[in-house]
């Protein structure tokens, strides 16, 4: 058993970012693996003792275990940091915090352990290269368990919890985001499991939840924002890229490296392959196959008969108050959008799994995709006329610049249009107001296990999809229809362009493949029947949900709400879902059992 605690008082630190090849390159030359086992476990556990069994040799290993405990704790921490052109000069100030890690390990390759780290006060600023702006936290609270065993599945557990977070980004001295959320958390786990019918399994189960929620939250991007957030990681991967290419450990090992190319090759191509997908259901192949391959190392047992082993993913997101303002243009303009919701919830599932389709000698194995999406507004039970608006806001004096704060930003820009405006500085006019409402869409996804080569033409994957959308009140519009109703859809359309450009630029620079959506989509229910009224109720015959789509230009509303949402909203989480999958995935091969408590 290890204990090692320290207590800090003040403490800075400075660093030169762009030599961080030389600080992740020091520790190489003294650490190795022999080292660290002896160290945790002694010599004895070192070299097996061989013990004769009749004409047998066994090799006896002896057990042993090893628990560390750390703890630190400090009272103001200043990490300065110089990132040359990519963020300049980079402070990092962190007031009263406390980390605790405690890990267990065994000789039987058992390991479990759990950490926790709480900061009153947090701040991240960047001044002086492209990326600039910061970041403030208040009360930041992290959790985190993992366990991990030769005969059990590992599984891991995280919850972070903040009490304010405000954030500024900034690109090329432009802001592009403004961010404020009060009481915000985050939480995961995963989790394997098995279900039994008569003593025989069904169905075999690795999934992920996860969970996002917050009391208000407020955002505000330009029409920018996208492009710029996507340079944003470019240029900050591309900046530690560099860096560890620099470092000593890639020199030291770039004959070894330069063995395994060949080796590797295969596998980029595919990696890649599975990347320039993009769309649809390509990449959950790869992931079924590591399950199958995790099946036999036994981790989970084979399903039998007519069962099945799935992949699943949830999320469920929710909130008190959501604001969201699209600026017509950067900035500092003097017109945008608001958006306000009260209470808005998104509760998301995706499920993947092998089956059969057709029956007898066209029966044909095809990967299943089925994603689902509720979302809602207003409280479970309440019913309300008024649960979000959306609003067209324009200010008569000068626009917000980079001297203001955050703060005084956000109130501006949110805070006074919701009130009716502040004195003769602002006018609000609210273009549409939604009831309490539950919309669910859920498609369905199949594509063939198996290509034979012979097929003239390949056909192209099916989205089946449903939509349906439960109002309890009234929506009401704005009654000059043709006259206000046309500033959302060129806003919407100038928001495209930009982050279109911004693709086709990134893509340049970095050689990547555009990826386009060849998927036919197919609405096979449509259930949107709400009832319209005027805000001003001066006009007594309103128009039908078909006009109102049409003045914002959406004449297809069966076709492209849908797909919007498909490729939005469902395709995006489910890309993410996949990655975190295919990272635990892997993490489980490499710590497959040594014996197999499923299978002789």
């Amino acid at each position: 058993q290890m204990v090692a605690t320290a207590s800090i008082g003040n403490a800075l630190i400075a660093y030169d970012g762009r030599r961080i090849s030389e600080l992740v390159s020091f520790p190489k030359p003294w650490y190795r693996a022999a080292v660290v086992r002896r160290l945790f476990f002694g010599d004895k556990y070192m070299q097996p003792r061989e013990v004769n069994v009749g004409k047998e040799v066994a090799r006896e290993e002896k057990r042993g275990r090893t628990k560390i405990v750390v703890g630190v704790r400090w009272k103001e921490l200043d990490v300065k940091v110089q990132m040359g052109n990519t963020m300049g000069s980079t402070v990092w100030n962190v007031s009263n915090g406390e980390c605790r890690i405690r890990l267990e390990m065994s000789s039987e390759r058992e390991m479990s352990g759990d950490g926790m780290l709480a900061l009153d006060v947090c701040r991240l600023s960047a001044v002086g290269g492209a990326i600039g702006g910061d970041i403030s936290l208040k009360k930041l609270m992290i959790k985190c368990r993992h366990t991990n065993s030769p005969k059990e599945a590992p599984t891991n557990r995280i919850r972070i919890e903040v009490k304010e977070i405000v954030a500024r980004l900034e690109w090329m001295s432009r802001i592009i985001v403004l961010a404020e959320a009060t009481l915000p958390s985050i939480s995961f786990c995963d989790l394997w499991d098995s279900k039994k019918v008569d003593n025989q399994v069904k169905e075999a189960v690795m999934s992920i939840n996860g969970s996002l929620n917050w009391k208000t939250l407020q955002l505000v991007i330009t029409n920018s924002t996208v492009g710029d957030i996507d340079k944003c990681f470019y240029k900050i991967s591309s900046f530690f890229k560099d860096q560890l290419r620099s470092s000593k450990i890639m020199w030291e090992t770039a004959i070894a490296e330069t063995s395994r190319e060949f080796g590797k090759e295969g596998r980029g191509q595919k990696e890649q392959e599975e990347e320039q997908h993009g769309v649809g259901i390509g990449y959950w192949q790869s992931l079924l196959d590591q399950m199958i391959n995790i099946q036999h190392g036994g981790l989970l047992p084979f399903p039998v008969g007519d069962g099945s082993t799935y992949l699943r993913a949830g999320v469920h997101v929710c909130g008190d108050a959501f604001s969201m303002v699209l600026m017509n243009g950067e900035m500092g303009s003097t017109s945008w959008a608001l958006f306000h919701f009260h209470h808005p919830s998104l509760l998301y599932s995706t499920h993947c799994c092998l089956k059969f389709r057709g029956q007898g000698d066209e029966k044909e194995l095809v990967r299943h995709v089925m994603q689902r999406a509720i979302i809602a507004l207003g409280k479970s039970g309440e019913k309300s006329d008024k649960q979000a608006v959306v609003m067209r806001v324009q200010s008569k004096g000068v626009g917000m610049s980079s001297s203001n704060t955050t703060r005084e930003m956000l109130d501006s820009l949110i805070a006074d249009a919701l009130k009716g405006g502040k004195g003769s500085e602002k006018s609000s006019l609210d273009l549409f107001q939604f009831p309490s409402l539950e919309a669910v869409y859920q498609s369905d996804q199949e594509e063939e296990t198996v290509v034979y080569e012979d097929d003239e033409e390949e056909k192209p994957r099916e989205v089946k999809s449903t939509f349906t959308c439960q109002f309890y009140g009234v929506v009401s519009i704005q009654t000059e229809l043709n006259a206000q109703l046309g500033f959302l859809p060129d806003l919407v359309n100038s928001y495209k362009k930009k982050e279109s450009a911004a693709k086709n630029e990134l893509k340049t620079e970095t050689n990547g493949v555009t990826s386009t959506d060849e998927r036919v989509h197919k609405c096979i229910e449509w259930d949107v029947e709400p009832r319209i009224g005027f805000i001003d109720k001066f006009r007594w015959e309103p128009p039908v949900i078909d006009e109102v789509l049409k003045k914002l230009q959406i004449f297809d509303h069966r076709s492209t709400i849908p797909k919007v949402l498909q490729r939005s909203l469902m395709d995006s989480l489910d890309n993410a879902s996949a990655l975190i999958l295919k990272q635990l995935l892997k993490f489980a091969a490499e710590n497959k059992p040594l014996i197999s408590k499923y299978h002789p």
